[in-house]
């Protein structure tokens, strides 16, 4: 932080009015200031209750806040409730929003290895951020006891460093820098499993409430990268968090503090970290690391995590790593280690020959017989020596593929810098704009023409990077935008690591799966079944692969009406799921919620509900606070039990499910007002009419906070509760909801075809006969692809046309015409 960010004093020490901070945090033109103040000044919490949630125990305090688990009522679920100290003061309504929008990218990261953020509250003066909760160990002190106890303490502590920086790397690509890596904000739980906690916590404090800390840096000494502590330090990015890392993994690597006493006041003093093999016997790789990753120039160090991790991974191997020095006899030796045996092997029949020799002497015959067996033993060490030149070739090209995979690296995480990191800053610079609109700008500028390849970038930097970005526009529901990069992104890494790659299976698989909840569910099935056709091939090695991909690929079959080849496909993803993780696992209970819905809809209800039944107790006891599964499986039972005429039990499951979802999500969620809106469609032809109101206006609300206008669930949303008003005579108001499908570009699906209808209805209501058939057949031209929805509701709106021209028009030919197409669209459907 410069100079002319610090608070500026009065000569008693107060802070003197006119400092840019001071009218930044304490707007005092504002009429609530003295209560936000007061609120700041609240005390901290006590164990007890705070708003809904029951405090069990304080497990956490620190500079940053206090941390405690408590009991959410509502689910049961215990969670980590985290105070952030100072930020109750509530600041000016532009940092409340960058607070909020900060807490959001928090809330989007979702990751085995990331302690998941729930939701932000503030709550009696205090802010809180309701996380995930880990019974856990500091990983420090996992390490420690690894040492003391294992004699294959190393491999373990290295895998588990391997995953924390799995974890970092998932908010790496999306943007989100931690800032503050320490042992303390990760956790190794019962099963071994890190969890790093905290992310973006110090940059909420750092950026929105500088005065947290007297300096105005908010980190831990010692394990803050030297450009984080200096004052004027450049705009942080993911190379601190590389830096921390080093620090971290000398930690666990030698259980002692990198930086001690005086040296741990601030990282700015360029010590160099000594070797870890200084203080413990380990190979000199893991000096080599650590000295790479905690070089105090950002540009020696890896400039990814990634690239930190892959020479994690290539120790683990016994492969050289990039860190290394340039030494060809260390990379000679690590080839020879490759044919330990047969060097050893040739290194015996030399010293064989020596002695045969020496005692062949005594006799001419036998020295002859030597010399037979010295030209064969000659022979064999020129073999074993030939095989030790290709290992050594092998190994220089293994190390130019690792340079040119360095330098690759480098370019991508100049690009994502330059990319996701400029979308940030343009946000930061207008906090009025989108965060669409800041990253179409900043994709703009690297990309000519973002639908095309690049001629400028390597192939394989810019299937990385357009994976990125497309996992960042999905991340903000932009499907459209998303898909668009994906497809290149996966073509790219088809034409440069091949088909059978990770990366290109990965890329096809979200593709699929994208297109899949877009509602293009034709072309998801081709992408799916181009991923498990190349899963096939991989075989064994990648059987949970193919069952995601497959599951995957049952969803688009059944939502296009392919129910017999939907079950089917079901049936071969949970048999692999049960040979490979068991019948009790939550993948396989997963597949068998879907293979219910698809029995229901082929009519074999008594077995579709009794089989939900079972797999919500498995839910139940695979997540007992509480799960995305339990949410969606207590709606289908509850409409399944609604469909055979039990509607008091389906209507008190399906309440049940909103508020399951609610406590979930914690905030705003599309799923949340999905429920909402298939109770009100039954609500509503129940001719409960005011409810299926109330329902339809609360599940509005939610679409536009999360500013999710026009996708399929907004828009039937939006279409059922225009038809509730219209039902109720309340027209004006019906209109206004419908007519907003005029003010926008509508995407051409169902969906919109059901909102312009709906507003032709309510113009027939008022006799504005023109513009009702104006939006009819906009309302027609809206239904362009072959799904069963699509053909049934086709044959509907040829019907309504017929019935429409001939009630208003008298036009017979009109309604012969639309009558004949309607004709068509049931012979379609059949």
């Amino acid at each position: 932080m410069g100079d002319h960010d610090h608070p500026t004093h009065g000569g008693d020490g107060s802070l003197e009015s006119g400092s840019p901070t001071i009218d930044r945090l304490f707007p005092l033109d504002s009429v609530d200031w003295a209560e936000r103040v007061m609120a700041a000044m609240a005390d901290d919490p006590e164990c007890g209750r705070l708003g809904e949630y029951e405090l069990l125990e304080e497990i956490g305090r620190g500079g940053q806040g206090e941390v405690y688990k408590a009991l959410q009522p509502r689910t049961g679920r215990v969670v980590a409730l985290k105070r952030i100290a100072g930020i109750g003061l509530a600041p000016s309504e532009t940092l409340r929003n960058l607070f909020a929008r900060e807490v959001e990218a928090l809330i989007r990261l979702s990751h085995p290895n990331v302690v998941g953020v729930y939701a932000a509250e503030v709550i009696d003066g205090h802010t809180l951020l309701v996380m995930e909760y880990v019974d856990g160990v500091p990983i420090d002190q996992w390490a420690d006891e690894c040492w003391s106890a294992d004699e294959d303490a190393l491999r373990r502590v290295l895998e588990a460093f391997a995953c924390v920086c799995d974890g970092v790397m998932h908010a790496h690509a999306r943007g989100v820098i931690h800032r503050d890596i320490k042992p303390g904000n990760v956790l190794v739980d019962a099963t071994g499993t890190p969890k790093v906690l905290d992310f973006g916590i110090a940059k909420i404090i750092d950026e929105h409430h500088p005065e947290a800390t007297v300096s105005g840096f908010l980190g831990t000494p010692g394990y803050a990268a030297p450009e984080r502590a200096r004052s004027g330090a450049v705009r942080t990015d993911t190379r601190s968090d590389v830096y921390s890392m080093g620090v971290l993994l000398f930690r666990m690597l030698t259980g002692r503090e990198a930086f001690e006493g005086k040296e741990r006041a601030s990282s700015e003093s360029g010590m160099r970290i000594p070797a870890p093999s200084r203080y413990r016997t380990l190979p000199r790789e893991c000096d080599w690391i650590v000295e790479t990753a905690t070089r105090e120039e950002p540009d020696r160090r890896y400039q990814t995590v990634e690239a930190l991790r892959a020479d994690i991974r290539a120790l683990l191997r016994g492969d050289a790593v990039a860190a290394a020095p340039a030494s060809a006899t260390y990379r000679f030796k690590k080839a020879v280690s490759r044919y330990r045996y047969a060097v050893a092997g040739s290194g015996v029949v030399f010293a064989s020959l020596v002695i045969a020799t020496i005692v062949s002497v005594a006799s001419a015959e036998r020295a002859r017989d030597a010399l037979r067996e010295s030209e064969s033993n000659r022979l064999a060490l020129e073999l074993a020596l030939e095989n030790e030149r290709s290992a050594l070739e092998a190994s220089h090209a293994s190390e130019e593929r690792a340079l040119l995979e360095a330098a690759r690296q480098q370019q991508i995480s100049r690009l994502m810098r330059k990319v996701l990191g400029g979308s940030a800053q343009i946000v930061s610079a207008r906090p009025n704009i989108t965060v669409r609109e800041a990253l179409d700008r900043a994709v703009a500028e690297e990309f000519t023409d973002p639908e095309r390849r690049s001629r400028n970038l390597d192939p394989l930097v810019e299937a990385t990077l357009r994976e990125a970005i497309a996992d960042t526009y999905l991340g903000i529901g932009l499907h459209e935008q998303g898909v668009m990069h994906m497809r290149i992104a996966a073509e790219l890494f088809r034409e440069t690591r091949g088909i059978e790659s990770d990366e290109y299976l990965a890329a096809l698989n979200l593709l699929g799966s994208t297109l899949r909840a877009q509602g293009r569910l034709a072309e998801a099935e081709t992408v799916l079944r181009e991923t498990v056709d190349a899963l096939r091939v991989r075989g064994a090695s990648h059987v949970i692969s193919l069952a995601n991909a497959l599951s995957s690929l049952g969803v688009s079959l059944r939502r296009q009406g392919k129910l017999d080849e939907a079950l089917e496909t079901y049936l071969e993803s949970l048999a692999l799921y049960d040979a490979s993780q068991g019948p009790e696992g939550e993948s396989s209970a997963r597949l068998r919620l879907n293979i219910a819905i698809v029995l229901s809809h082929l009519g074999e209800h008594e077995e579709a509900i009794a089989l939900l039944r079972r797999t919500l107790v498995d839910f139940e006891r695979l997540n007992p606070e509480g799960s995305l599964d339990l949410c969606n499986g207590t709606n289908a039972l509850g409409n399944m039990l609604w469909e055979i005429g039990e509607r008091e039990e389906g209507e008190k499951l399906i309440r049940r499910s909103i508020e399951l979802f609610k406590a979930l999500y914690g905030g705003p969620a599309a799923a949340t007002a999905w429920c909402m809106t298939t109770l009100a469609a039954r609500l509503g032809g129940d001719g409960r009419n005011e409810e299926a109101i109330e329902l339809g206006v609360e599940a509005m609300s939610i679409h536009d906070a999360l500013s999710n206008h026009t996708s399929g669930a907004a828009l039937q949303c939006r279409a059922h509760l225009a038809g509730y008003y219209r039902v109720a005579g309340r027209l004006s108001e019906a209109e206004t909801v419908a007519g907003w499908a005029l003010e926008r570009e509508l995407p051409r699906i169902a969906e919109s075809s059901m909102l312009l209808r709906e507003l032709g209805e309510i113009y027939v209501a008022t006799e504005r006969f023109e513009d009702a058939e104006r939006v009819f057949l906009l309302a027609w031209e809206m239904l362009v692809d072959d799904l069963p929805v699509t053909v049934r509701l086709r044959e509907s709106l040829a019907k309504r046309l017929s019935e429409f021209y001939e009630d208003n028009y008298g036009s017979t030919d009109a309604s012969e015409h639309w009558r004949g197409i309607a004709t068509g669209a049931v012979h379609m459907n059949q």
